[in-house]
């Protein structure tokens, strides 16, 4: 019985690997996004900026490695295909997003003059002393003020939270730096900007794709692309939420889109409201569209049944359409090159590309279920074929 028991022991040891620890996540103020943790190495500037180091990675799809944990404690199932993907350890561990439109040094500025007049005002309603509102006005104009030296402006980088409200909160700054003669990046976040959390993490790895329980979900990837297309059949925006956007794949789907034009048109023609389901399929590639009043078409490309999701990502997009096309600057049937547009754009692909996967349970034992797959989410402006 006892060599049963310690057979029976070895066998769910081999099966199932458990990583536990506690940490701090630090989230943002107004988004609620979690943004960063104690798991990677740390300082406080000035008691305004922490500074997060990290360091490039490849590694396989969806894998989270703590910092100090053992990586060969996390084995994937062998029976799938592997994925790879590759970029900064923060930035791919928490699902940050890429926003390059700031890195216009006058778009950037009104950005922070905006979120440090809400940093005031938020510090003002919780009762904060004047002083300490002039040491933190005063500790900023200082960052920002360095931040914004030519040589060095032209080489951050600028992330944002993966969650809806984003655009609220603060932006994640990188820079690359000399750390023990190596480069590697620094993730910079406003200190005041961050709501501390504790917690503690459980991670459970089977060897099965299940989604409740493992961050080990390699089934097909799910791939959407989505094309704003005028009357005139002029490309006037695209987002390609997949993680394939080299030239031949980003070709290809310009392509279907395009032949999709007049199938889309006639659909529109025969029925009176806006959605149109999969009105086309060509190899892996549902169409899906959402036809305007003024016969603007929104085309969305996708390899998965997500009906719901689709339709209620054309319907966000349609609100936005809506705004710009009131506004007096923005001439119908231009590309679309609103970084406003731009960035909730990529927000709604990041939702619509989501999944639940990985489960947290905090020091209050609550339980939350969290995706840890990330994506990479590119916006570009692109012309369709002749």
């Amino acid at each position: 019985l006892y060599v049963f028991q310690l057979f029976i022991v070895f066998e769910v040891a081999r099966s199932l690997s458990v990583l536990f620890c506690k940490m701090i996540i630090y989230r943002d103020l107004f988004s609620g996004d979690e943004l960063c943790s104690d798991t990677f190495p740390m300082k406080l500037v000035n008691d305004v900026v922490f500074e997060f180091t990290g360091k490039h990675v490849v590694r396989k799809l969806g894998e989270v490695t703590l910092e100090g944990a053992n990586p060969s404690a996390e084995e994937f199932d062998e029976g799938t295909e592997e994925q790879l993907e590759s970029g900064i350890d923060i930035v791919l561990n928490h699902q940050l997003m890429e926003m390059p439109m700031y890195q216009d040094i006058k778009i950037f500025k009104d950005w922070i003059k905006e979120y440090m007049k809400k940093l005031v005002e938020k510090m003002k309603s919780d009762g904060e002393s004047e002083e300490s509102i002039s040491k933190f006005k005063k500790n900023m104009q200082e960052y920002v003020t360095s931040l914004l030296k030519k040589d060095r402006f032209k080489e951050l980088q600028f992330f944002s939270g993966p969650g809806d409200n984003a655009a609220d909160g603060q932006l994640a700054i990188v820079e690359y730096r000399q750390v023990s003669d190596t480069e590697q990046p620094i993730v910079m976040l406003i200190k005041q900007g961050l709501i501390v959390e504790k917690c503690e993490v459980t991670r459970v790895f089977m060897p099965t794709t299940h989604c409740d329980v493992s961050v080990n979900n390699s089934s097909t990837a799910k791939e959407y692309y989505f094309a704003i297309v005028d009357m005139n059949d002029r490309l006037m925006f695209e987002l390609n939420i997949s993680k394939k956007n080299d030239f031949d794949s980003m070709l290809l789907k310009q392509l279907i889109a395009h032949a999709s034009l007049d199938i889309v048109d006639e659909a529109a023609a025969e029925q009176s409201h806006m959605m149109i389901k999969q009105v086309e399929k060509y190899n892996e590639w549902n169409i899906s569209a959402f036809v305007t009043s003024s016969g603007v078409r929104f085309l969305m490309l996708h390899t998965a049944k997500n009906d719901e999701g689709i339709k209620n990502f054309f319907i966000e997009i349609y609100e936005m359409y809506i705004k710009l096309a009131m506004n007096p600057f923005h001439r119908i049937g231009e590309k679309i090159e609103s970084p406003a547009f731009h960035k909730r754009a990529q927000l709604y692909g990041k939702k619509l590309h989501s999944q639940c996967c990985v489960t947290r349970i905090n020091s209050q034992t609550s339980v939350k279920k969290r995706d840890t797959v990330s994506s990479s989410v590119s916006s570009t402006i692109k012309s369709f074929p002749d």
